[in-house]
């Protein structure tokens, strides 16, 4: 039905009879002509009850909405005689007191298949809400609604409920589980965590979170036969999980719609390799998270090249892994993160692959972070080596000496807190940032040559800027140097002459600025801090025609330049 549906959507999108919120692209408006034709064609049949516009309640009304309006008791008695209402949505905005709905409302209008409410005026539901057994939508939305009522199981028919930011609600009625065609639930993760039995809610298509317990049921096999969950799900108290063959009872593969698979685990106890190998998520995943994972490997199936939409792997806080797994097989990976990988000590074949797809051909964007064991970096794989990648960060990464030689077409490098103290750099990047590398020392010419933006910052031992000729550097445009407290010397060939950005900050050691400045044509703007040593800046800076802004803050022995002659 929902492929159906969507299909019809399209047409409609196409036809122009859709469009897309501006604000949002998620939603959808319809444009102005086209709506204030379908109100005047449903004038009877659609009410707008809005704060300063008068409207009469038409019996022949099927679709009633308040908005920004006080609600007050007497407008049910209006409502009342409303029997074909099919949808009712109040919306009243701000209103100063705690309204009861009457118990009669849902006996009377028993039709409704929508209903929707939102503020802090609500308290609680009537139990009557369980007459309503055509209701297919109820929406509760900011609401102080504690609990709901147990005669809310009986609506066979529900398919959507959402309760977002009803933050005083605490628990679920105890026959949920009874809710056979809810299709949608969005709730707190903690309420849904709650229902027991959930795996026989199998029409069930969006659920975000799952914890998984030990107590009969909650645990991973409730999701064995929740064959149309689609969009995102996240399972979470994997420790709970004790074997290869509990793991499959989850039916991961067995479910074709899921989108984004988060597997996470709250605890070291257990064997947790068996479990994540049966875990196997199906085919047409595209976005996959492992969270705490507490194993030496990863499972074969990870690096398995029948993934052929899996754009997205993020692997967090598996401290205790030893080797990555070969993901370099994934044809189609765009971005890879790995995070907290205490245990991974060198980077080489295992982790390229070695099947008929290798080498990452797809891999766009590629993150390391906090890999504090990690020495060795090397790419051993014959053939292409990461043909697309356009990013790349390594971060916190202190027993990297060396960086392999990076493939050309690499834009974006960031390093921060590595151990490198030589770069390999061959690409046509045109951003470059060094954070935190304190045996950094040289920078070969070679692969600086289309630098556009340049950063250096917290490189403690770096004397002088680890370049050959800086004036070579024809592309830069913005260089900023900070926080390199050994840094005493600054190129004598000149900076290049199409730089317009210069940021020197936190050099405590700099002397002086030396150097052909009078070059810089197309300079515009210089900024300085907190060099306390630095005691002259060449007579050129006052000259320079393009000069916006000269911002020089804490520099306490700088003297002010000579005065041009007139």
């Amino acid at each position: 039905m929902e492929d159906e549906g969507s299909q019809y959507l399209k047409e409609l999108f196409s036809r122009s009879f859709f469009q897309y919120d501006i604000e949002n692209k998620h939603f959808y408006v319809m444009h102005n002509l086209i709506h204030e034709l379908a109100q005047s064609l449903t004038i009877d049949e659609c009410l707008r009850i809005e704060e300063g516009k008068k409207c009469r309640f038409s019996r022949k009304a099927r679709h009633l909405s308040l908005f920004s309006i006080e609600l007050e008791p007497s407008l049910f008695q209006e409502f009342y005689r409303l029997r074909r209402l099919r949808t009712l949505a109040l919306l009243p905005g701000q209103t100063p007191s705690i309204i009861r709905i009457p118990h009669q409302l849902f006996t009377k209008l028993r039709c409704l298949r929508v209903l929707l409410f939102s503020g802090g005026w609500l308290e609680e539901l009537p139990d009557s809400i369980g007459n309503l057994k055509q209701l297919r939508f109820l929406g509760l939305f900011q609401c102080n609604i504690k609990e709901l009522p147990g005669s809310l199981s009986r609506l066979y028919n529900l398919q959507t409920l959402r309760l977002n930011q009803c933050h005083r609600l605490h628990k679920l009625p105890r026959d949920f589980r009874n809710l056979i065609n809810l299709r949608h639930l969005e709730a707190e993760p903690k309420l849904v965590s709650s229902i027991a039995g959930i795996g026989k809610l199998t029409s069930i298509q969006q659920l975000d979170t799952f914890l998984v317990r030990r107590d009969e049921g909650y645990q991973i096999s409730e999701l064995q036969h929740m064959t149309e969950l689609r969009g995102k799900l996240q399972i979470t108290g994997l420790e709970n999980v004790t074997s290869l063959e509990e793991a499959k009872l989850s039916g991961l593969k067995n479910k074709p719609h899921l989108r984004m698979l988060e597997l996470e685990w709250n605890a070291d106890y257990g064997d947790h390799e068996p479990v994540l190998e049966g875990l196997q998520p199906h085919d047409d995943i595209e976005y996959l998270t492992i969270n705490c994972y507490r194993g030496v490997r990863f499972p074969n199936w990870m690096g398995n090249p029948l993934f052929k939409n899996l754009v997205n792997i993020s692997l967090q806080k598996c401290r205790k892994c030893e080797f990555l797994p070969p993901l370099g097989q994934l044809p189609y990976l765009k971005t890879l993160e790995i995070f907290e990988m205490h245990g991974v000590t060198k980077v080489g074949q295992e982790f390229f692959g070695d099947g008929n797809v290798k080498g990452f051909p797809s891999l766009e964007a590629l993150m390391f972070y906090d890999l504090p064991n990690w020495e060795q970096w090397s790419l051993v794989q014959p053939g292409p080596i990461f043909p697309c990648l356009q990013k790349l960060g390594i971060w916190t990464c202190p027993k990297l000496k060396e960086l392999p030689c990076l493939p050309v077409q690499l834009r974006d490098l960031k390093v921060s807190q590595a151990g490198c103290a030589d770069m390999m750099i061959k690409s046509r990047r045109s951003s470059l940032h060094i954070t935190g590398c304190p045996y950094l020392l040289f920078l070969p010419q070679d692969g600086l040559n289309t630098i556009k933006r340049l950063k250096i910052k917290n490189c403690e031992d770096l004397t002088r800027l680890p370049f050959g000729d800086l004036n070579n550097l024809n592309s830069l445009r913005r260089l900023e140097i900070s926080g390199c407290a050994q840094l005493t010397l600054f190129p004598h060939q000149g900076l290049p002459t199409e730089l317009k950005f210069l940021k020197i900050c936190d050099c405590v050691n700099l002397g002086s600025l030396t150097g052909k400045l009078l070059d810089l044509l197309s300079l515009r703007e210089l900024v300085i801090h907190d060099c306390p040593s630095l005691t002259s800046l060449p007579d050129e800076l006052l000259t320079l025609p393009n000069l916006k802004k000269r911002n020089i803050m804490n520099c306490p022995n700088l003297k002010p330049p000579s005065s041009p002659a007139s």
